[in-house]
């Protein structure tokens, strides 16, 4: 998997949590500019888990605050490079 089909899957992911925005925002946006609340970013940590087959911790899912963080999280987990 490459860094821009991950890139693609955590923004369908937040998109359907978040809404529209996330498609057209950077990747510096805040996910809390966004509306994410601790239950969203719950529900999305466990959305990236089904996704990608990974396991996050509580903590690495509340150090991610940007879209580009949980893309990072994501592709470190799985190994991509930049």
């Amino acid at each position: 998997m490459t860094r821009l089909e991950i890139e693609t899957k955590v923004r369908e992911i937040l998109d359907g949590t978040l809404g529209d925005d996330v498609q057209t925002a950077p990747l510096d946006a805040s996910l809390a500019g966004l509306g994410a609340d601790s239950l969203d970013r719950l529900e999305i940590t466990l959305e990236l888990e089904d996704a990608f087959q990974i396991e996050l911790t509580d903590e690495e899912g509340e150090r991610a605050q940007t879209i580009g963080d949980v893309v990072n999280l994501v592709a470190g987990k799985l190994s991509v490079s930049a």
